[in-house]
């Protein structure tokens, strides 16, 4: 309920006049609603691909550098995306065929061939026995089934690029592949240390002092220390 400030009269709801006095009557002030906050639009995920992380262990071996294939090298015979090396093998993954997995112990080493006008592909080659001697070439497109050879080409007469990447890359493929070699030779040539039980060193000292060669002094010394006592 309100009143005329003026004079006191009881203010009719609706009147623009007061009834007693005729004093203008004011609207009650309207308090402006607060301004509405924009929505705020949710930023996108964001997607990323998983990339393993050099130096990982697993399964007795250590990834060493994951190598991502510029599609300037690659052109329309690429066979792999990607290359993971690790200490005894190199993954191509990616490619057409799968995910390939080039062990070490399967092969006798590695090379690289370069491309030229004649050959078009430079070329990472794990030899076998097999194909030492068949590469693949711009007139012989039959080798590049060959998994054990990974071409890479970047333009008939572009083929600098695409040497200079597979020499580089070859470079680190073989110095993880001989050190692997390396160490196999080592695991296999390295002597064999026989544990001789304490039994069996008792044994042949007491064969000595039967033969007379230790007098039962030495071999009750010797007991004492072998057994521990």
């Amino acid at each position: 309920m309100a009143f005329c400030t003026k004079c006191g009269t009881k203010i009719v709801e609706g009147r623009k006049f007061c009834t007693g006095c005729g004093r203008p009557l004011q609207a009650p002030a309207q308090t402006p609603a607060p301004e509405k906050a924009p929505e705020q639009t949710p930023a996108p995920e964001q997607t990323s691909v998983a990339v393993p992380t050099p130096g990982v262990q697993a399964n007795g071996r250590t990834l060493l550098k994951v190598f991502q294939i510029p599609e300037s090298v690659r052109k329309q015979y690429a066979k792999y995306l990607t290359l993971e090396l690790y200490t005894d093998r190199l993954i191509g993954k990616g490619g057409g065929n799968g995910d390939i997995t080039y062990f070490f112990k399967n092969y006798m080493g590695v090379t690289w061939t370069p491309a030229s006008l004649a050959t078009q592909f430079a070329q990472i080659v794990f030899l076998t026995h097999e194909n030492s001697g068949n590469y693949i070439n711009g007139s012989n497109l039959t080798n590049i089934v060959d998994m054990n050879k990974i071409p890479f080409c970047s333009g008939m007469f572009s083929y600098e690029e695409a040497n200079a990447y597979t020499k580089a890359l070859y470079m680190e493929i073989k110095a993880a592949l001989d050190n692997f070699k390396e160490q196999e030779s080592n695991a296999s040539t390295a002597p064999v240390v026989q544990q001789v039980s304490a039994a069996d060193e008792l044994l042949k000292f007491k064969q000595l002092l039967d033969m007379g060669a230790i007098t039962q002094e030495e071999f009750d010394a010797k007991k004492k220390q072998l057994l521990g006592l």
